[in-house]
């Protein structure tokens, strides 16, 4: 189920004011999986460098443990000829502390290409690449 769709605000690197797109999609599970989106309109920092907080955000946005969180990142394709690159879609996990506050703390995040298997185990239809 669709909980949310669009455009996504926050708060970059010194307080550069950031968007990203966000698709945040409930499973049957229990699960949520966040799909963060990098914009190419996107004036602030880049979703790669805000992920943990973005994570954290989510979280308690939607009131989520963050065992519920599944975090996929996309970079869309850019750029055309020799300066081409090709749209990705990583499966972030994060590591969290959440002894500190009554939201967990996110911190090295991984990524990792997601395959065919990943779209699979979720429910979802994979992307075209």
């Amino acid at each position: 189920m669709l909980l949310e769709q669009g455009p996504f605000l926050f708060c970059g690197e010194r307080g550069r004011v950031s968007v990203c797109g966000m698709d945040v999609e409930s499973l049957d599970d229990g699960r949520v999986v966040v799909i963060c989106t990098e914009r190419e309109d996107n004036p602030g920092t880049c979703v790669t460098h805000s992920a943990t907080f973005l994570a954290r955000t989510v979280c308690r946005y939607w009131s989520l443990h963050p065992a519920q969180l599944i975090w996929i990142e996309h970079n869309p394709a850019r750029g055309q000829g020799i300066g081409y690159l090709a749209s990705t879609w990583e499966l972030v996990t994060f590591k969290w502390d959440g002894r500190s506050s009554s939201v967990p703390k996110f911190y090295d995040p991984a990524w990792r290409p997601m395959g065919e298997s990943d779209w699979w185990e979720l429910g979802l239809s994979q992307p075209d690449m």
